[in-house]
């Protein structure tokens, strides 16, 4: 289990790797070993258990190595920018089912057409290669986590509350996009991620977007399992 850990208090971003079967903390790599005043968003680990770390505050990408115990800076460039407002770079970050690419979704709206793309494609093989996918509707809303679940992306939508589904038969050149509700037919903004389990979809009710404002958050935490067949 890959972990991303902030500490707000003395501004520490480090990864922790976990056993499964233990519930033993096997390992922490500190960001700051990557490059200085990076931050960890989210993870997604290949089939060769590398795993790729998306940084909000940074251009950047990381890949760790549990093996090796390391951690460095993987892809470093502008389009993986924050956004108009400066609050949001990479956020959710997938690798494809196929290995061939990393994807990144940045969270906040283009405000005009000079900003920084919403939804990035990193070659695995040449992470010097980035282009912007080209969605179809235009993606909307705060894309927040995102996972593969047969051949398809999903994309929590934390302000909206709902989750979108992306197909592409372009290797992920372009893709289509049909959108959902997070949970039972009804949004639930706050909502921040989604994870595949035993061939479902689940969503989890996090309430972040009130901590990174400095609000409470409002509990109960929960999680709903997403009905796929919604997005027909």
């Amino acid at each position: 289990l890959w972990v991303c850990a902030e500490r707000l208090a003395d501004d520490t971003s480090e990864i922790w790797v976990f056993d499964l079967a233990s519930g033993e903390r096997d390992l922490v790599l500190n960001l700051a070993d990557a490059a200085a005043g990076s931050t960890c968003n989210d993870i997604d680990v290949d089939v060769d258990g590398l795993a790729y770390v998306s940084d909000s505050s940074n251009p950047r990408v990381y890949r760790a190595d549990a093996a090796a115990e390391t951690v460095a800076v993987w892809a470093d460039d502008p389009l993986l920018s924050p956004n108009d407002s400066g609050l949001f770079g990479g956020n959710g970050i997938a690798v494809t089912e196929d290995g061939n690419y990393v994807i990144v979704s940045k969270t906040g709206p283009k405000a005009n057409p000079e900003a920084p793309p919403r939804l990035l494609r990193i070659a695995l093989d040449d992470p010097g290669s980035i282009d912007e996918i080209v969605t179809t509707p235009a993606i909307d809303g705060f894309a927040d986590g995102m996972s593969f679940l047969d051949g398809q992306l999903y994309i929590a939508k934390v302000g909206f509350g709902n989750v979108s589904r992306l197909t592409s038969d372009d290797d992920w050149a372009t893709a289509s996009i049909a959108t959902a509700p997070a949970g039972s037919g009804t949004p639930v903004p706050g909502t921040s991620t989604v994870r595949p389990a035993e061939g479902q979809l689940y969503a989890i009710y996090s309430d972040i977007t009130k901590v990174l404002t400095g609000l409470d958050p409002v509990p109960p935490f929960r999680i709903f399992k997403v009905d796929l067949d919604s997005f027909e």
